[in-house]
């Protein structure tokens, strides 16, 4: 069974070691005291009264398995477990060169972080980011160069380059691990050296944008 213990805490306080080993080495049950944490629409919140005898959240774990930390507003909340995939609902046509891929459907979204066709990063770390784009046979003219752009914060950050020898379709595609810093947004394009404008296939399975937190800073 959980256990909780009283702490003082005052709002802002940060967590330290020497307040979590009080708390291990004066554990009451969860019966004696369980106004230490509760269970609302399924939310798990552990908190502990400051010196007024305000209830303050010490942590918080969401239905989503999302953890955060802080106050009784979590103003100082960071995410441990954070990802996102969207692709496009419908085809995209006439496709100019560096033109933003339109992302109308999640797979995923377990941090709400996705939105307008981009990804603001929620907490500073390390993250995979993957990007796809497939190119309609239609459209695709032989002997040109198609680029898969990643941008943080609307410069480019990575890069994913095929080559139609043939009138076929082609799926530039890039991936890789990079720091990002809360607040940055991460967008997905595609440049091309076609006379004409390209279709962007629609689909999970043709074209994507993939976002991972993999370790935080």
């Amino acid at each position: 069974m959980a256990t909780y213990q009283t702490v003082v805490w005052t709002a802002g306080d940060v967590i330290t070691e020497a307040k979590l080993d009080n708390m291990v080495s004066n554990d009451q049950s969860e019966n004696a005291h369980a106004a230490n944490g509760y269970i609302a629409n399924n939310n798990v919140y552990y908190y502990a009264k400051d010196t007024g005898g305000t209830n303050r959240i010490v942590a918080y774990v969401t239905t989503n398995d999302v953890m955060k930390i802080g106050n009784s507003a979590i103003d100082t909340a960071f995410v441990t477990r954070i990802k996102a995939r969207a692709y496009p609902t419908s085809n995209q046509t006439g496709v100019a060169t560096d033109t933003q891929v339109t992302l109308g459907t999640e797979d995923y979204d377990t941090g709400a972080d996705f939105a307008s066709n981009t990804y603001t990063v929620p907490v500073t770390g390390y993250y995979f980011i993957g990007g796809k784009i497939t190119c309609s046979v239609t459209t695709v003219e032989a002997n040109k160069e198609y680029i898969c752009i990643i941008k943080v914060n609307d410069a480019t950050a990575l890069t994913g380059y095929s080559h139609s020898s043939l009138v076929k379709a082609v799926t530039p595609m890039v991936a890789d691990i990079i720091k990002l810093t809360v607040a940055d947004t991460v967008k997905l394009y595609l440049q091309h050296g076609a006379t004409g404008n390209q279709t962007i296939l629609a689909g999970s399975l043709y074209t994507f944008l993939a976002c991972h937190l993999v370790s935080l800073d």
